[in-house]
């Protein structure tokens, strides 16, 4: 699967990068979610499947110390010369390449959505490791019934139910501390939740 996603992201990482690699084709709502967390976040932040690194790029024009990590070799250098502040680097979330209790805070932003539950439970126990206690980790992704595949346009993804993630967050060591629910007109429901690791 993992591989899949990579071959998949590479193959389309141009027209992604023109059509979703940039904060101002963002939602402004996601905008302000990512700001408001980060500003609160002391220390430093991993973001976690960075894509070509807008969201780190926002990050650290708010005066964030972020640092942002993918799998997408193109993103990664995409990411690399459009925000030369931030330092990239190559890596997935199965296989985070930092030590144990390094960050502050884990920017997981659609990071999970082609996971099923037990690779996500995986990945999240990994950013659990890396993170320092009292840290927080925000994530995003769709909201729906937990495990239903659908057709992304890239690879196939997987919906998330509130319970299910919050679950998965819990049994990787996380304290639940805020969820937020949306559903946009013609988009699919979103869902984002902060919790702090225990």
């Amino acid at each position: 699967m993992l591989d899949r996603t990579i071959s998949s992201y590479s193959q389309r990482a141009t027209e992604y990068i023109e059509v979703l690699g940039s904060i101002e084709g963002m939602d402004p709502l996601d905008i302000a979610l990512i700001k408001d967390w980060g500003c609160n976040v002391e220390g430093a932040i991993l973001d976690a499947g960075a894509g070509p690194g807008h969201w780190s790029g926002l990050l650290e024009k708010c005066g964030c110390d972020v640092y942002g990590m993918d799998m997408v070799p193109e993103f990664v250098t995409t990411a690399a010369q459009h925000f030369p502040d931030v330092e990239f680097v190559y890596g997935n979330i199965l296989n985070v390449p930092f030590r144990d209790s390094l960050f502050d805070g884990v920017l997981a932003w659609y990071s999970l959505i082609h996971m099923e539950s037990d690779t996500c439970a995986y990945a999240l126990k990994e950013l659990a490791r890396i993170l320092k206690p009292g840290g927080t980790i925000l994530v995003g992704a769709f909201l729906g019934d937990h495990d239903q595949a659908f057709d992304h346009a890239i690879t196939q993804a997987f919906y998330f139910s509130e319970d299910r993630l919050s679950e998965l967050l819990t049994v990787a060591g996380f304290c639940i501390c805020s969820v937020q629910k949306r559903h946009p007109d013609n988009a699919r429901p979103h869902i984002s939740i902060v919790a702090e690791r225990i």
